[in-house]
């Protein structure tokens, strides 16, 4: 009942807000939205709006969403949809892991090898024991297996095309050179997902104004999220200028 009644009481006021939202407002909205992703993930600004950036470029892959025009296809009749989200976001994530947690226990081994030499030239087969016991008993190469076929499994059926499954796997690997870098890849896949509907409003933003930037900053709706977008840019580069020379003092 709470509920019907703050929908009756609200309802109204959130429909004349809505219908005050046009391409202008919708541009600046995820324009902002957009922003605060880069700004917000991990410690580096630069590095989010980065993987913003590529989140973006990705994006452009496929059809025209005003022309259906394909965009970036190199021929590939897969390419015409574009990259599929779930293929990509498995990649980034859950391929990606398992590659940065097989480098990690690959270098876990190899420091432990490595320790076990420098104790006793003499007692190699002994100190090598309790390793090959410890490397043997990891639930990992039991789990990353499993792990791998229900990726491979739900890349290739969202369209039932192996090529889904060779890109979960190049965005895995691009994901893993992020992870590398110390790049967040949220931002990219939430970049990648607002992409198409912040293209479609800035172009329908456009035509609607016959190409002038001005309906931007004559909107009061759009001029507010413009304020709010350089702001959170401004505050997070003095936030970091601030860690930054406190790093330096130290």
């Amino acid at each position: 009942m709470i509920s019907i009644f703050i929908l009756v009481v609200v309802a109204q006021n959130l429909a004349a807000i809505a219908l005050k939202f046009g391409p202008a407002e919708r541009t600046t909205l995820l324009l902002f939205a957009l922003t605060i992703v880069g700004v917000l993930s991990g410690k580096s600004m630069i590095k989010g709006l980065l993987a913003g950036s590529l989140g973006l470029i990705v994006a452009t892959v496929g059809a025209d969403p005003m022309l259906a025009v394909p965009r970036f296809t190199f021929g590939l009749l897969e390419l015409e949809d574009g990259f599929s989200y779930i293929p990509l976001l498995i990649g980034l994530f859950a391929v990606s892991e398992m590659f940065q947690q097989a480098e990690d226990r690959m270098g876990t081994r190899i420091r432990a090898v490595e320790t076990a030499s420098s104790k006793s030239k003499y007692n190699v087969g002994y100190s090598f024991m309790p390793l090959f016991k410890q490397v043997t008993e990891i639930p990992r190469r039991i789990l990353f297996p499993i792990i791998f076929v229900f990726c491979v499994i739900g890349s290739y059926s969202i369209r039932n095309m192996v090529f889904d499954v060779f890109v979960m796997m190049a965005f895995g690997v691009i994901g893993y050179f992020m992870r590398r870098g110390m790049i967040p890849v949220a931002p990219m896949l939430i970049a990648f997902i607002l992409a198409q509907p912040f293209e479609e409003a800035l172009r329908q933003a456009l035509v609607g104004s016959e190409g002038h930037l001005g309906i931007f900053f004559t909107q009061p709706i759009a001029v507010s999220f413009l304020v709010l977008t350089a702001f959170s840019i401004g505050l997070t580069m003095r936030r970091n200028l601030k860690s930054r020379n406190a790093k330096i003092r130290d």
